[in-house]
């Protein structure tokens, strides 16, 4: 597993030095934006859009804008805030009663940007499991601020298995709140026929889950896959018409399965 940043959290006088670990493997499907007649990858160039002048990777400068004032941003200050990305700050030690009646409220921990996985440095396994022992013992989490790649961010570090991860969370100040739908009243039988309609569904395994959408581009590169044409699909603003039709079409397939 790939490390992209090294952290050392500090627990009291405890010292744990973690490995930020990318959960992804970098698999899966990424198109390229191609010249229609040669057919070749298309180069992203960075180029001025003032002097027209292409600048190479290593030689460009940072800025940000803040309103309509651009600030130029030193090396000094970029070479800072590397030097910061060391160490993760403990904010507080947190429950899901607690995390509930602050911040977003119950949803809080589910509100995720990223998800990273931690692991111990060389010869720190033991303090590492350690700390593992003591989240999955008592039931909580730290709530945490973290830097990688210059960029600060607020974090639950908690339990999943036999690991630790830790999970990037939006700041509360640029969370944008989720407009509120509680006063739309729902018929109750239209509920009741929603909850039969669900119970019609049987789980898979989310192991044997695959990439399908990697397997039809796969398909159609080899010309094993048509492409259906498709079919229009009438619109009705009638849910328990909806709802009785998709219960009848479960009930035909489970007839024709015991047939």
């Amino acid at each position: 597993m790939r490390s992209i940043a090294s952290l050392n959290l500090e627990l009291g006088l405890l010292s744990i030095p973690l490995k930020v670990c990318s959960l992804g493997d970098g698999k899966g499907l990424s198109f390229n934006l191609t010249c229609p007649d040669c057919k070749e990858q298309i180069q992203q160039k960075r180029v001025c859009p003032k002097c027209k002048k292409e600048i190479a990777y290593g030689d460009l400068a940072r800025s940000i804008k803040i309103g309509d004032q651009r600030f130029m941003i030193g090396q000094d200050l970029i070479d800072n805030l590397k030097n910061s990305e060391k160490s993760i700050e403990l904010i507080g030690v947190v429950t899901d009663e607690q995390i509930e009646k602050e911040g977003y409220g119950k949803e809080f921990s589910m509100i995720t940007k990223k998800n990273y996985g931690l692991l111990p440095k060389e010869s720190f396994e033991k303090q590492y499991c350690f700390l593992h022992s003591l989240l999955n013992l008592s039931g909580k989490k730290l709530l945490v601020k973290f830097s990688i790649r210059q960029k600060s961010h607020l974090g639950l570090v908690k339990t999943f298995g036999k690991h630790l991860f830790i999970s990037e969370l939006i700041y509360p100040e640029y969370y944008n709140k989720m407009p509120d739908y509680n006063n739309i009243e729902m018929n109750k039988e239209e509920l009741k026929l929603g909850l039969q309609l669900l119970n019609q569904f049987t789980s898979k395994n989310v192991v044997e889950v695959k990439d399908t959408y990697a397997e039809k581009v796969g398909q159609y590169i080899s010309g094993d896959l048509k492409i259906p044409v498709e079919k229009k699909v009438e619109k009705t603003s009638d849910m328990l018409q909806l709802l009785n039709a998709s219960l009848v079409k479960d009930m035909k397939k489970e007839v024709s399965k015991k047939v």
